[in-house]
């Protein structure tokens, strides 16, 4: 076990690159080139418990984790709490339809095989950028049950005012007895750069 009571690293990209052998890091999602975590962490494999601060160039977050047996991909438990960030997906992705976007995000479960893991997460997210239009005020609640899976959410921004329900079973790489549900008050095509002409669309999808 270790403890870092006081945890200061700076790093980035390219220290990174020239201290591990080549190839261990993938190219994508890009690392931000200047980065400093702070916080704590204390414990093991075993047990492990961290408060950390992400500060970088695309990517700042606080990040708080208790993490049992992570390497047991069956009686691992986790609970993992991001009280802000705020992040550009599309310089991590190398895609330009993501801009900033910013929320927290709070999730538990045990095990993390699709066949094993019991989950439950929820997210909210005050702003995301996508497709040069910046969505807000929309929350989502997912959850996973050894391959059956949920999720509700809303969305109370002036583009798209919807409120929706997803469900199905994760079956190796295929997705089986989909269910959506969407009850839409508003969809502002033109606003949200899905259409180049004024359209607004409201109604139910099942």
């Amino acid at each position: 076990n270790a403890s870092f009571p006081d945890l200061y690293v700076q790093s980035g990209n390219k220290p990174l690159r020239s201290w591990l052998p080549a190839g261990t890091l993938p190219d994508t999602p890009r690392i931000p080139e200047n980065m400093i975590i702070t916080g704590m962490f204390k414990g093991g494999m075993q047990d492990l418990v961290t408060e950390l601060q992400l500060e970088s160039d695309y990517a700042n977050a606080g990040i708080n984790a208790h993490l049992v047996n992570i390497t047991d991909s069956i009686r691992s438990s986790y609970t993992l709490s991001i009280p802000h960030f705020r992040a550009n997906p599309g310089v991590m992705l190398y895609d330009t339809t993501f801009g900033w976007m910013s929320g927290k995000m709070s999730a538990t479960g045990q095990g993390y095989t699709i066949k094993q893991m019991v989950a439950k997460a929820v997210l909210q997210l005050d702003e995301a950028n996508y497709n040069a239009y910046t969505y807000h005020n929309i929350n989502i609640n997912a959850g996973i049950n050894k391959g059956d899976f949920e999720a509700q959410g809303e969305s109370a921004d002036t583009g798209i005012t919807a409120n929706f329900a997803i469900s199905g079973r994760l079956a190796d790489t295929t997705i089986q007895a989909l269910k959506v549900n969407m009850e839409m008050a508003k969809s502002d095509l033109y606003a949200t750069h899905w259409y180049p002409e004024t359209v607004t669309l409201k109604g139910n999808i099942n």
